[in-house]
């Protein structure tokens, strides 16, 4: 028969066991509740993304779970940013923003942009960040608003003459780019001309 020394032991053993499995179903629970972080900006991850979509949510599968008219399964219309804005129709589903927080959701209508495969946190870790161009962007933190003419420089592109966009969602004009473009031309040539009036200047004083 043990004795009761041992039994004591046992049951102290016991108790402490029950406390501490106790305590890390806690945590777990508090780690599953804590785990709807923010989503990550657009800003901070482009430049590290190994895709950049912008374009208009053409269509999309009604979520019951929802009654704000976003859905998680949606089509992307537009463009390619670091693929020579090449065309795309993307489907979009279920794509997690990072890996504690919830999907990207959207309304037919909203123009987006997603940067797929980015960095961004401290520790960094692999995220899909999602920005509105037009549109109401869920109240989530972290989802941020851009320009069109932002999206482009951020992955290093020229933007389409067709493209849609602007904060408020105004089209941009492609007699804008025409312009921008023909300015652009001409401040170069008044450079190299200046430059070039320069270099005759000192040939000359030579």
């Amino acid at each position: 028969m043990p004795s009761r020394r041992w039994l004591w032991a046992l049951l102290r053993l016991a108790t402490a066991g029950a406390f501490a499995i106790t305590l890390s179903l806690h945590d777990v629970s508090d780690s599953i509740a804590e785990c709807d972080g923010p989503f990550p900006s657009f800003r901070s991850s482009a430049a590290t993304a190994e895709r950049i979509v912008i374009g208009r949510v053409t269509s999309g599968e009604p979520d019951a779970s929802r009654s704000d008219g976003r859905t998680a399964d949606f089509t992307i219309e537009g463009w390619s940013v670091l693929e020579g804005n090449t065309p795309v129709k993307e489907p979009v589903q279920g794509v997690q923003a990072q890996p504690c927080a919830g999907p990207i959701v959207a309304r037919v209508g909203d123009v987006i942009v997603i940067a797929f495969g980015g960095r961004d946190f401290s520790p960094s870790v692999v995220v899909n960040a999602v920005a509105w161009i037009s549109g109401v962007p869920p109240g989530t933190a972290g989802i941020e608003t851009v320009s069109a003419l932002e999206v482009f420089a951020l992955g290093g592109a020229v933007p389409p003459p067709e493209i849609v966009g602007g904060v408020a969602g105004r089209s941009i004009d492609p007699a804008w780019f025409a312009a921008t473009g023909a300015i652009a031309i001409l401040a170069v040539g008044l450079v190299l001309l200046i430059r070039a009036a320069r270099s005759g200047a000192v040939e000359r004083l030579s």
